[in-house]
């Protein structure tokens, strides 16, 4: 399999020498025809005899050229990459290319790097979300939000289950009030919702972690707290960084902008993820209802 795309790769790089190649082959395979036929007439004997040894040779160079390319090609990249593993493991050799990049950079972008920010995405994919839960060990997630869009595809049952029961994670999920009319109605007025839909889409995410809770065996890894603050931006934390969107006019905060904003920059904890992490400290601590779950539904409880 790996030979296959190594040649198919090899084809791709130079394109005019493989063409240049079956064309020698093909005109040694129509030289080699037209020798057979001429050899029948005595006459063109001596002729045909050229013209086969011409075809003969086309056809024999072809496979050396191809072979000799294909060789030559590989040992050159083997011995190449040797060497720029030999050269990038001299000592300090990886400091001296990193200072050269940041001097090479403007400050604001070595700005940016040094308080956290070290991605963007125009909107939350759910695969990502899924993707770090499935590789997190020991995590402590954090997630604040209006609603979760998405959480069921995102984190399905049987990944929750594993992540808290098998890997030790912990969740602590903050959500909208959906008893909490007055505060749902500021964020209605901004965007093409209702009330009633903002109220069932907290439900649904509650039902469904619900529906986890009963499984799980470790029920204190999973909680969850209501609030009816204004909160800016929508936050999805793990141990080493954070994904952060904005809540503006006419878009939810999943669909907006989406920032990744590391903890760890330089050896340091970066200024921006230290604010996030307490402000989401802060919006649990603060949030004045937790859910509490029972086998049969799930209420709410002053904090």
């Amino acid at each position: 399999m790996e030979s296959k795309k190594g040649i198919r790769s090899l084809l791709r790089m130079n394109p005019i020498l493989w063409k240049a190649l079956l064309i020698i082959l093909l005109v040694g395979i129509v030289l080699l025809a037209i020798s057979n036929i001429s050899s029948f007439n005595s006459n063109f004997k001596t002729c045909a005899k050229i013209v086969h040894e011409i075809g003969v040779l086309c056809i024999t160079i072809t496979p050396i050229l191809f072979v000799y390319e294909l060789a030559l090609r590989r040992l050159f990249v083997h011995e190449m990459s040797h060497e720029v593993e030999r050269v990038i493991n001299k000592i300090g050799i990886k400091e001296e290319v990193a200072n050269i990049v940041r001097k090479s950079l403007p400050k604001s972008y070595d700005n940016i790097l040094s308080n956290g920010i070290s991605d963007a995405f125009p909107y939350l994919d759910p695969e990502h979300l899924r993707d770090r839960i499935i590789e997190a060990q020991d995590a402590e997630i954090k997630i604040l939000k209006i609603w979760i869009p998405f959480l069921d595809e995102a984190i399905e049952p049987n990944l929750f289950i594993d992540a808290i029961d098998n890997r030790n994670c912990k969740f602590k999920i903050i959500l909208f009030d959906p008893k909490s009319s007055e505060a749902i109605e500021k964020r209605v007025r901004t965007l093409n919702y209702s009330q009633k839909y903002f109220q069932m889409s907290i439900h649904a995410n509650l039902n469904y972690i619900h529906s986890v809770w009963k499984k799980i065996k470790n029920k204190d890894n999973l909680m969850v707290k209501v609030h009816d603050d204004f909160i800016s931006a929508s936050l999805i934390g793990f141990k080493d960084y954070f994904v952060m969107g904005l809540y503006l006019h006419e878009r939810i905060a999943t669909r907006s902008l989406q920032l990744k904003i590391e903890k760890i920059r330089n050896g340091k904890e970066t200024e921006f993820f230290k604010q996030i992490n307490q402000h989401f400290n802060s919006q649990w601590n603060n949030a004045y209802k937790k859910v509490v779950f029972t086998e049969s539904d799930y209420s709410f409880s002053e904090t």
